[in-house]
């Protein structure tokens, strides 16, 4: 059997040149930091470094909470979360999914809450990106449709999302 080292060659030299972020925060006294790395669909990495070893309270409401639309989608590793992280976290998924309404919770507690973009005419996001101009609003639903298809098309390697009015008409 033959093994490729070669990713892990690649690996380590990613790993080595990423900077060694630490956040601290006085809640972060006195805790082991074990690191982890969070990626979007688009390969973007960041490092984060958690508190090793936490677990939730029996209420279920330890550590930090996200949603989207309503839904949680924060994994088990953000109960681990240092308030300074879950800000950053919530701040940046705020930034790359206009589209979507985004709540943030820290130990229960609401920190930030943000409704969806429902801005009017044409909307298009690359990877969680807005990229279309201004002149964007002013197409019509037929012209929005048309470039959509157009992207999705001569784009395949980029997640796309279209909106019209502020409501999803097309998504890869």
């Amino acid at each position: 059997m033959r093994i490729n080292h070669k990713p892990l060659l690649i690996a380590t030299a990613l790993l080595t040149l990423v900077p060694n972020v630490v956040w601290s925060s006085p809640f972060d006294e006195d805790q082991e930091i074990c690191p982890q790395w969070e990626c979007d669909q688009a390969g973007n990495c960041r490092k984060l470094d958690l508190t090793c070893g936490s677990s939730p309270d029996s209420s279920g409401a330890q550590g930090y909470q996200l949603y989207f639309d309503g839904e949680l989608v924060s994994g088990p590793d953000a109960q681990g979360y240092t308030s300074q992280q879950a800000k950053e976290n919530c701040t940046w998924n705020m930034q790359t999914k206009p589209q979507m309404h985004i709540r943030c919770l820290y130990n229960g507690q609401v920190f930030g809450d943000r409704p969806p973009s429902n801005s009017p005419g044409y909307e298009l996001y690359f990877d969680g990106e807005l990229v279309s101009g201004a002149d964007a609003q002013g197409y019509t639903f037929q012209q929005a449709e048309e470039n959509c298809i157009w992207n999705m098309q001569t784009k395949p390697q980029i997640h796309i999302r279209c909106l019209y009015n502020g409501q999803v008409f097309r998504e890869r």
